[in-house]
């Protein structure tokens, strides 16, 4: 068994899923902010639709990642954490991060304190909360136990299911717009409420990881 790959954050599931296969369990992908305007700051090209994505495709394949959440970069604001800070809940069942470094002045001491805070609830909170997406023919059903949204199963059916599959990979709001028509943006706005998707820099993309026989194993293993 082979302990940790060093990746890029845009790695697709096909090749996560090989890593997985040829022994590996540990990925480094340099997930170090989910906000794309503090990535930019950062000197990264991510995006923070596509670090969510990965960290779901990553629980889905049962890895474990290594990343740390950086803050403070010279010219941030505090709105661009903020914005993202608010989601963090929605995201408490995916990996969290190891641990959070400030790296500048670009944020004030409150919404310092309000991301410590958020990422210690993440850490907290994440062996309790399970979100799953399950195929059921043509239907998506949507098994959610988290923490702060207590216990739900949503079914989504006909353009409600494709829309869900649209968001597997970040999608911008104007592609998604031209697809499901402007009533997209609510239908949008009510999964958000619900911790289904995850928005930022004008993309979206859902935060459900789909249950394997991998993971599965690998929860119960003594």
């Amino acid at each position: 068994m082979r302990s940790q790959a060093e990746i890029s954050t845009e790695v697709s599931y096909e090749r996560l899923s090989r890593l997985r296969d040829t022994g590996f369990r540990r990925v480094r992908p340099g997930i170090d902010n989910l906000s794309t305007r503090v990535l930019r700051l950062a000197g990264s090209r991510a995006e923070g639709c596509g670090n969510v994505r990965m960290l779901r495709d990553a629980r889905t394949l049962g890895l474990s990642v290594d990343w740390t959440y950086r803050y403070g970069f010279p010219g941030g604001t505090d709105r661009s954490y903020s914005r993202v800070l608010a989601q963090f809940p929605a995201l408490h069942h995916l990996p969290p991060m190891r641990s959070a470094v400030r790296c500048g002045d670009g944020i004030s001491d409150d919404t310092e304190a309000a991301l410590l805070a958020g990422v210690a609830a993440w850490r907290r909170d994440n062996p309790l909360g399970l979100l799953e997406l399950v195929e059921d023919g043509d239907a998506l059903v949507v098994l959610d136990d988290r923490p702060g949204f207590g216990r739900h199963e949503y079914v989504f059916a006909g353009e409600a299911a494709e829309l869900l599959r649209y968001v597997d990979v970040p999608c911008p709001l104007s592609v998604l717009a031209a697809r499901f028509g402007e009533q997209v943006h609510s239908r949008l706005a009510d999964l958000r409420e619900c911790g289904l998707v995850f928005t930022d820099a004008g993309s979206w993309v859902h935060v459900l990881p789909r249950p394997t026989n991998h993971r599965i194993q690998l929860a119960n293993r003594p």
